[in-house]
């Protein structure tokens, strides 16, 4: 507090978007919308002998000005502020709190001393029992916070202990095409999604979209263009590259299907050939015909064909009726990923078997059935 009002004190509050000093003072004269105008009778009112005023920024309506008004005013002597505390004088335990390799660190022992402070902490150890720190791939320096102070400065001469990730995977075997759901055990990552610490994996190039994260395993799902190259993962900026672990030997391929065009207004039992299809149940296989064009700010339109049979050269599925148009056909096996697509695309036609009559009148008038 820098002083006291005494008798009387008032208050006017000015929104606008500007705050010229001239400006500000007519508008609260004028005081539109105020019926009783109470913000001119302040402003008048001669017993007011001291004014402070402040102006700043608006959340909502961008600027403001605030006038206080007073009778009297009293300035108060300013206290002289208190030293800071610094290390050693005296800190107690509970008033310091240590992170590290982003985790919490649980103080161990705390030695405050007459010039410093002395302390040991340990961080916590993940649950799956592998007896690893939860810890963070990077450049970590110890963040020490004092209450009521903040974070102790560092010394720059003080060396960044570094971490990186830790990759423990098998083999994995997943689509050129992308949709492979792949697993990436390891150490040393981000702990969820939103506080991820920049982890990220690419496969080829490509990125593999994550779909969750913790401390000691990745999920991701791969798309086109993931192929028998480096996979890297990413964490909080360092990298680890792995050459060896994922290919894409093998998997479902679709060389053709029958019948090359179908009605969109009856059903049509489809039939895809191809290889690798392999010979899981029909439920593990989703044919699905993806529209080659949209209509504006919508998605293309999907049709699931429903699947009959499978042998790993043959796929049978039933395709319902559907719109006019080329469409793409996409093979989704549970586990996999997408297939291969070598074939060209399908086409709902309508198609006209007969005309009858075929001839008729120059003049018109000639009733005809269409027959398709």
């Amino acid at each position: 507090m820098f002083g006291q009002w005494q008798t009387d004190a008032e208050e006017s509050i000015y929104y606008g978007h500007g705050v010229d000093a001239e400006f500000v003072i007519f508008g609260l004269l004028i005081d539109d919308g105020n019926d009783k105008r109470p913000n001119r009778d302040k402003i008048f009112n001669a017993a007011f002998t001291k004014i402070g005023v402040a102006t700043g920024s608006h959340s909502t309506k961008t600027k403001m000005a605030v006038l206080n008004y007073a009778v009297t005013y009293e300035s108060m002597q300013q206290p002289t502020p208190a030293p800071v505390k610094v290390p050693g004088y005296p800190w107690t335990q509970d008033e310091v709190s240590i992170k590290f390799m982003g985790s919490p660190c649980t103080i161990a022992t705390f030695n405050a001393g007459a010039t410093q402070l002395e302390m040991t902490c340990t961080i916590p150890v993940n649950s799956n029992n592998d007896n690893k720190a939860v810890a963070v791939a990077g450049d970590h320096i110890p963040e020490i916070h004092f209450e009521g102070t903040g974070y102790a400065i560092v010394d720059p001469a003080v060396t960044a202990t570094t971490l990186e990730p830790v990759l423990t995977v098998g083999n994995i075997n997943g689509s050129p095409s992308g949709g492979t759901l792949i697993t990436l055990p390891g150490s040393n990552f981000g702990f969820n999604l939103q506080d991820s610490f920049g982890t990220g994996v690419t496969i080829g190039g490509t990125e593999c979209v994550l779909t969750s994260v913790s401390n000691t395993e990745i999920k991701c799902k791969t798309q086109a263009g993931a192929a028998n190259d480096s996979l890297i993962v990413t964490v909080n900026g360092k990298t680890l590259t792995d050459d060896t672990h994922y290919t894409t030997a093998g998997g479902p391929v679709i060389n053709s299907y029958s019948p090359l065009t179908a009605s969109p207004v009856i059903s049509t039992e489809m039939t895809l050939t191809g290889t690798g299809f392999g010979t899981d149940a029909p439920a593990n296989y989703v044919v699905t015909f993806i529209g080659t064009t949209s209509e504006p700010n919508k998605p293309p339109k999907e049709i699931i064909c429903s699947t009959i049979s499978v042998t790993d050269t043959e796929i049978k599925c039933k395709l319902p009726g559907g719109k006019m148009g080329a469409y793409k056909i996409q093979l989704l096996k549970v586990g996999y990923g997408y297939a291969v697509n070598n074939a060209a695309d399908f086409n709902f036609k309508l198609s006209i078997t007969s005309i009858t009559p075929s001839q008729g009148s120059f003049e018109g008038g000639t009733p005809i059935v269409i027959r398709g």
